[in-house]
């Protein structure tokens, strides 16, 4: 498996290398096709000899055969890239199926904490109803107390209660999470009141 990545790893960068010397190589030439003009120049007022025009036609003769042999070497390594991994695809996709595997696991792993956490949310969010409802039983009790008692009203008070979703205080303030709260922590994007 590792010696399959590694071939691939190896082709790359072996392209990676022809490549390279094709760029510098194809530089070299149009620089010395570009002193081409002035040399034939120098050398028709005898500053240079006919030997230093040979030379330069020799060198770009052997930049424009590097550049020939380069760019046949980068063809024939593309080709071989090409069928190494048609050969190695059904590795690589192997591979990529077990990395995903994993990571799914480790998603639904992390899915069922929270789905838990959610239960233990609303299982303490009854607790808390159990907790509101003893005002009434209270209320009650005092509204029997001065039961037939002539100029009291209004005995009743409520618990001052937090909302689950928050629609008129803060976000941080419910004891819930809001649908966009939610969407936004699942994109992985925390809100600031949070909690640590």
């Amino acid at each position: 498996m590792a010696e399959n990545k590694t071939n691939l790893e190896a082709i790359n960068q072996r392209l990676e290398e022809l490549e390279t010397e094709l760029s510098e190589t194809t530089a070299m030439l149009e620089t010395a096709q570009g002193n081409y003009t002035s040399i034939v120049e120098a050398v028709a007022i005898s500053k240079l000899s006919k030997k230093d025009l040979k030379a330069v036609d020799v060198e770009m003769k052997r930049l424009r055969d590097d550049v020939t042999d380069l760019e046949n070497q980068i063809a024939i390594v593309k080709e071989f890239k090409r069928k190494a991994a048609l050969e190695e695809l059904p590795l690589i996709r192997e591979i990529k199926r077990k990395k995903i595997q994993a990571v799914q696991k480790a998603y639904d792993q992390q899915a069922e904490v929270i789905q838990k956490k959610r239960d233990e949310l609303l299982v303490e969010l009854g607790k808390l109803a159990a907790i509101k409802a003893k005002v009434g039983g209270i209320n009650a009790e005092a509204k029997q107390a001065l039961q037939g008692v002539e100029g009291i009203t209004e005995l009743s008070h409520n618990v001052n209660e937090r909302h689950v979703i928050a629609p008129i205080n803060r976000e941080s303030e419910g004891l819930g999470i809001s649908e966009n709260v939610q969407r936004l922590a699942a994109n992985g994007s925390l809100p600031s009141w949070l909690r640590k």
